[in-house]
């Protein structure tokens, strides 16, 4: 169904996704991670949500002076009901921000998202946080450098990557902020209390270490575009290597996890080998029984709140699809659409 609004397409390709990779990959250097004894994980109870699962994502709006000037939007999972939630504010030189990143809480009443400002010549990234309907927009104070954050199931806590620290995790009031790992990025929570992420080789837990160094960029240094999906608990215990991605060629990257409803499988994409598009892969929570998503090309991939869909990013615009691979479907047939950093609850 094509969606109600003119909207500005962007650019989709491996080159991107790559970049995108080396911008996230927090560290290099290495070794493999030693494996800790794993606590069983107890599953956590979200808040009762509001009818009617709602996707949210970033997009530029038409009339962008440039692609990458996204703005916070909202939709029905069919696309209709397209709502505009953020409008980007301009810097010194009329340049407009981007806010982008969005994540809706379980209960779909509020989205963190990442905003970007102009201040003092410099722009710099921050949480914020709206209700569902886009008002009562506040910022998340001690989140200054933050990028992709990620609610915690039962919407109490919000984790989130910064610069080139790694990942945290902070009250959703903004409280008892926490470093969980030394370098990492794109944090995923699941209802198991592990958070995935994925991260360049020799990523260590941080054991929750409290006021450390913020990083004061809005993106982190070009480190390594080599990554892999890891998972740790959110009390720092029990860090795990899931995927094995082949070092031989450069640019290899596995990015973007994000777990299933039972907490059970990730999705993820990954750049295979090189000049081949970014795919879709499942994988298990333990790191087994990785495979191919249907041949999918695409990236940002999320699940539908009952587990049988999935929602990515892909050439053709925001798509969903089967959680069997089956039956994918364009949202906007026309092609007019490019949504990215999709979440659904």
């Amino acid at each position: 169904m094509p969606l109600p609004f003119p909207i500005r397409r962007l650019a989709f390709s491996v080159a991107a996704l790559v970049c995108a990779a080396t911008l996230s990959a927090c560290g290099g250097g290495g070794g493999a991670v030693s494996p800790r004894p794993t606590p069983t994980p107890k599953a956590m109870t979200p808040p009762t949500p509001t009818s009617g699962s709602l996707l949210v994502f970033a997009m530029a709006p038409e009339g962008a002076a440039d692609a990458s000037q996204t703005d916070i939007y909202s939709s029905a999972p069919d696309g209709s009901n397209l709502t505009r939630l953020t409008t980007g504010a301009p810097d010194a030189q009329g340049n407009v921000q981007p806010n982008g990143s969005p994540a809706l809480s379980p209960d779909r009443r509020r989205i963190v998202y990442v905003a970007v400002s102009f201040s003092n010549g410099q722009s710099q990234s921050q949480l914020k946080i709206i209700n569902a309907d886009g008002a009562n927009g506040r910022v998340l104070n001690g989140t200054e450098g933050a990028s992709a954050p990620a609610w915690s199931f039962d919407g109490t806590r919000i984790a989130f990557s910064l610069g080139n620290d790694g990942i945290f995790v902070v009250n959703a009031d903004g409280s008892n902020l926490r470093r969980l790992t030394d370098k990492g990025a794109n944090p995923s929570w699941s209802r198991t209390d592990r958070i995935a992420f994925n991260a360049a080789p020799g990523v260590r837990a941080s054991s929750l270490q409290s006021g450390v160094r913020r990083s004061n960029g809005v993106l982190p240094p070009t480190t390594s575009s080599y990554t892999d999906i890891y998972s740790v608990g959110a009390d720092g215990s029990g860090l795990r290597q899931l995927t094995q991605q082949n070092q031989t060629e450069t640019g290899l990257a596995s990015i973007n996890p994000s777990w299933s409803p039972d907490g059970q499988t990730l999705v993820f994409n990954s750049v295979p080998g090189s000049g081949v598009p970014a795919q879709l892969f499942l994988i298990g929570a333990d790191g087994s029984n990785r495979r191919s998503f249907g041949g999918l090309s695409g990236t940002d991939a999320v699940w539908s709140p009952d587990g049988s869909r999935i929602a990515y990013s892909s050439e053709s615009g925001l798509s969903v699809v089967n959680a069997d691979g089956s039956n994918p479907m364009v949202l906007n047939a026309s092609g007019a659409l490019f949504g990215e950093d999709t979440d659904w609850r």
